[in-house]
């Protein structure tokens, strides 16, 4: 709802998420738990979810701030982009990997293969999940697709961010 702003790190730990009134700036709280440093954040769906240097991906309750503890690891590096809509949660990591979770489920729904870097960031909206690669590719998926790639969009360098919403991709 833009109330609150999530950061990777706190003041003291890179092992940590930082939660931040947007209106004033003020830290409302401080997000522990990680062992590895935290790469990526994304909230959504009443969960606020960090990515780790370690594979991991680690859960807090977002109006409690209660840890929900880590997702069984299945990134085989480190996790570099997240995004959430409702209890769906999309991960991408290291090795060009992209997993489509059931948050409530704790488990994978889909793996969405094809890319051949790592992945940098990672959106969704609706039915549709977007993905970007250092391998200059940004690649539009359908859930429930089975893991195929709908689309690959070619660039001249590696691409590092991709949003979604509606029918309108972009990238960076």
């Amino acid at each position: 709802d833009g109330a609150v702003l999530v950061c990777a790190g706190s003041a003291a730990s890179k092992r940590a998420v930082t939660l931040f009134v947007a209106a004033t700036g003020a830290v409302e709280a401080v997000l522990e738990g990680p062992e590895a440093d935290v790469r990526c954040v994304a909230i959504g769906g009443g969960v606020v979810a960090a990515g780790c240097h370690d594979g991991t991906i680690h859960l807090w309750a977002a109006a409690t701030h209660e840890r929900l503890g880590a997702l069984p690891t299945r990134h085989r590096g480190t996790v570099y982009g997240l995004a959430i809509d409702g209890d769906v949660l999309v991960s991408g990591g290291e090795n060009g990997e992209v997993f489509v979770w059931s948050i409530a489920d704790r488990n994978v729904t889909a793996t969405l293969e094809g890319h051949m870097e790592a992945i940098s960031s990672v959106a969704i909206s609706g039915q549709t999940v977007a993905t970007a690669s250092y391998d200059k590719t940004a690649r539009i998926w359908r859930r429930g697709a089975g893991g195929q790639s709908r689309c690959t969009l070619p660039h001249p360098a590696s691409v590092l961010a991709v949003d979604v919403e509606g029918d309108v991709l972009v990238t960076g």
